[in-house]
């Protein structure tokens, strides 16, 4: 059975591609620059439409790139009422 996944896993990868990590973080920050401001499903659909949506898009993937940007300090996370709207961090100007 194992070697029938990775046979499967091998052929889908060639006929798909792969998702680089800093293609899915490039795609986020064009979208929430062209946005404003997101939530997480917003994002999915629009870096979806960019990427295509392949086995390799996922909302785990895509949770793991704004968690990753969120703690760069490149998105902020605005938490409120169970939902949290994502937007690019605005660098305030050195003094």
């Amino acid at each position: 059975m194992c070697a029938w996944g990775t046979l499967t896993s091998r052929i889908t990868t060639r006929m798909l591609g792969w998702l680089n990590a800093a293609d899915v973080k490039q795609a986020v920050v064009d979208v929430l620059a062209r946005a404003g401001g997101a939530d997480a499903f917003t994002i999915l659909e629009e870096v979806g439409l960019r990427l295509g949506r392949g086995p390799f898009l996922t909302p785990t993937k895509l949770e793991a790139t704004l968690l990753t940007l969120e703690s760069t300090g490149t998105v902020v996370a605005d938490r409120d009422d169970g939902r949290t709207w994502f937007s690019l961090a605005t660098l305030e100007p050195a003094a």
